[in-house]
């Protein structure tokens, strides 16, 4: 069995974006996931889960999983249900710019959370806007692949704070 994702097209860049729930949490072992995500194009991993919630699901060994396949990985801790801190805002400052070049360079990335709907639409979104989709465009495309996305009061108030574009 292998691990499911959605994919995420990105207007005008060849990119594109792989919302997918946490390797190892679904049917298929971690490293079948892991593998399943990168025969799917990707050539990184958003890990979007603190560090303890990491561990609880048998996914803290992540980086260096990713490293054994060639993967980049991308580490953004963002608890579940609330507004990003400021671990996640010094994290997602580092690395924008690098996961912006390579989505303009026409790469695939993962991205995951727990479920793969929460704060992995939350950051898609967030993602499509920095790459000048406009936030009711990026929200509408996310949501279609993750209907349950930018549904908590946080998490909209987050994106709202973003301008349109």
């Amino acid at each position: 069995m292998s691990h499911p994702f959605d994919t995420l097209a990105i207007p005008a860049v060849d990119g594109r974006l792989l919302l997918t729930p946490c390797p190892g949490t679904q049917a298929a072992s971690p490293s079948l996931a892991r593998y399943t995500l990168q025969q799917a194009g990707a050539s990184g991993v958003i890990s979007l889960m603190p560090a303890t919630e990491l561990q609880q699901n048998g996914a803290d060994g992540m980086g260096a999983a990713c490293g054994q396949l060639g993967l980049a990985w991308f580490y953004l801790p963002l608890a579940d249900e609330c507004a990003p801190r400021a671990d996640f805002a010094s994290a997602r400052q580092a690395v924008a710019p690098d996961l912006l070049a390579r989505l303009r360079a026409g790469q695939c990335l993962a991205m995951h959370c727990k479920g793969g709907s929460g704060r992995t639409g939350l950051f898609a979104a967030r993602i499509l806007m920095a790459l000048g989709v406009p936030r009711s465009t990026a929200i509408a495309q996310v949501q279609a692949l993750r209907p349950k996305a930018m549904q908590h009061p946080v998490h909209q108030a987050w994106i709202g704070q973003y301008d349109a574009v």
